[in-house]
């Protein structure tokens, strides 16, 4: 049987840049345009996603890896044919408790409405589970139209951060054990 879905890490400083690319492309679209957020207020968060400061942050993530743990991962779904059809970026805490914090996802505008994110997320579940030890995910949706969507999926919104906004939570583990 083949797989459907392949998830490919960004390594070399050339696919790290593609990814990049791919990000920023993706919050001018469909992040920044969707926020609730109006104005000085929307202004001042776009102007922190573009800034090298931002950039410095994620990249330190990256590179920080500690001991038996991995830094923040940069990936990309890529389909049967190997054509790419979105990202995701993701640190796994194994020396806390298997959390898999998901920063960004994203699927290509036109592979959406197909149920493909649905069939991605299901795919990368069992990833993370099997490759990389986590027992649940935990991200933060960044507006009503993602948040339905990781509801749809599993996950639920009970906690809030430090930050007060929601954390969506799925436990991975009894979900694929069931």
């Amino acid at each position: 049987m083949c797989k459907k879905f392949y998830l490919k890490k960004m390594e070399t400083p050339a696919e790290i840049e593609e990814f990049w690319i791919k990000k920023k492309d993706y919050e001018k679209q469909d992040i920044f345009p969707n926020l609730e957020e109006k104005n000085d207020e929307l202004k001042e968060i776009v102007e922190w996603f573009e800034s090298k400061e931002y950039y410095n942050v994620i990249m330190g993530l990256h590179y920080d890896i500690p001991k038996n743990g991995s830094g923040l991962q940069f990936a990309f779904f890529l389909n049967k044919d190997m054509k790419y059809i979105g990202f995701i970026m993701y640190k796994i805490y194994t020396q806390e408790d298997g959390k898999c914090f998901v920063l960004d996802f994203c699927i290509k505008n036109e592979y959406r409405n197909q149920g493909l994110g649905t069939q991605v997320i299901d795919f990368f579940e069992k990833y993370v589970y099997e490759n990389e030890e986590a027992i649940y995910i935990a991200l933060n949706a960044s507006n009503d139209s993602n948040a339905r969507f990781w509801k749809r999926v599993g996950f639920s919104s009970e906690e809030v951060d430090e930050y007060g906004e929601v954390i969506f939570k799925k436990n991975i583990v009894s979900y694929l054990i069931s």
